[in-house]
């Protein structure tokens, strides 16, 4: 199921019968791919300085990459992705500074009525079910649940944030699927071999109108993350997630529950509820979605309310323009506002 998300947001070009590195040919194919998405207006989370300019990466982070698969025959096939992050509104490589070059994805793999298994940097169990039950789908900038899982604010490392949405070093295996059902299963080794893995999977459910997903993840190595201090990286934390999501036509409704604990001094323990909604509008959507997440840190538990609403205009298949405005409040600190438009295009 996974291969089937990888080249879902892009728009492909195959090369058919022609040599690449010297090793393509007529039954095999090179797809060029990516997306660029750039935003302009006051950005703030809270306990953060608010920020107005311009930014990359809002309704999807900005990405370009390449695929390629081989017939082997029988059924079997050999397939590579090497897909690399960009902050398109300066050029610089990464989501931030020392991103690998392809830390989106980087993997070689077998195909086959089996399924599929892959070697290297691939994406980690929580980021499919994750995106699925939000109408942001994967905004790290404006998605509720997702800026609680994966991006800090001020005083707030999220629990998860050490383990990314992708693993280096990865094995990983995804079944075929079985009248909508599906799973993916992971595992990650530690280059550095000092006893800690990362493991877990997920499952996916799609029949008609009803979407169901969940995952579980116990992990302790960073994937990468340089800006934490060095006792986060040595942590166990396990977390799990249950979302689903229902397609009335004129609206669609989105849930999940989610539990983070991390076994550090305090065993920090978060619990995330998640609701959203969209609603078709034209050749665009309405988007709403809120999230409310309880830290219990021993004596001192603390809350993050995150509300976004938007509309999501599609120009064609490949481009849309959005606005989004979201509030965001983290106890001890004040509330922060933010308003943008943005434009996204594949490629």
């Amino acid at each position: 199921m996974y291969q089937k998300y990888f080249g879902r947001l892009s728009f492909a070009l195959l090369v058919s019968g022609v040599g690449f590195a010297g090793s393509a040919t007529a039954q095999s194919g090179i797809e060029i791919h990516g997306l660029i998405d750039n935003f302009v207006g006051k950005y703030q989370m809270s306990g953060s300085p608010s920020d107005m300019g311009m930014h990359s990466g809002g309704m999807s982070t900005s990405f370009f990459g390449i695929g390629g698969s081989e017939d082997l025959g029988g059924g079997l096939k050999a397939r590579f992705l090497l897909n690399g992050y960009l902050r398109s509104n300066t050029g610089e490589n990464g989501r931030f500074a020392g991103d690998p070059l392809y830390a989106r994805d980087s993997w070689v793999g077998l195909f086959g009525s089996f399924g599929g298994v892959t070697l290297g940097r691939n994406l980690a169990p929580n980021f499919l079910p994750m995106i699925r039950s939000t109408p942001f789908g994967d905004s790290f900038g404006f998605a509720p649940i997702i800026l609680h899982y994966h991006v800090p604010a001020k005083e707030w490392e999220a629990s998860m944030y050490t383990t990314d949405t992708a693993w280096s070093n990865q094995i990983s295996y995804a079944t075929p699927t079985w009248n909508g059902l599906a799973a993916n299963i992971s595992y990650q080794l530690d280059s550095e071999d000092d006893g800690r893995r990362n493991w877990g999977g997920n499952v996916l459910y799609d029949n008609g109108p009803l979407g169901l997903s969940a995952f579980y993840e116990n992990t302790g190595v960073s994937n990468p993350n340089p800006g934490l201090p060095a006792w986060r990286l040595q942590n166990k934390i396990k977390s799990w997630m249950l979302g689903g999501s229902y397609d009335f036509r004129f609206l669609k409704m989105y849930a999940s529950y989610s539990q983070t604990r991390e076994d550090n001094a305090g065993k920090r323990n978060d619990k995330t509820g998640n609701i959203g909604l969209g609603i078709p509008a034209g050749s665009g959507t309405i988007m709403a979605n809120w999230a409310k997440t309880k830290r219990d840190a021993g004596a001192d538990n603390r809350y993050r309310d995150t509300v976004s609403f938007g509309y999501d205009y599609y120009l064609s298949r490949r481009t849309d323009i959005y606005a989004v405005g979201m509030f965001d409040k983290i106890t001890y600190h004040p509330a922060a506002y933010l308003f943008v438009v943005g434009m996204r295009h594949r490629f």
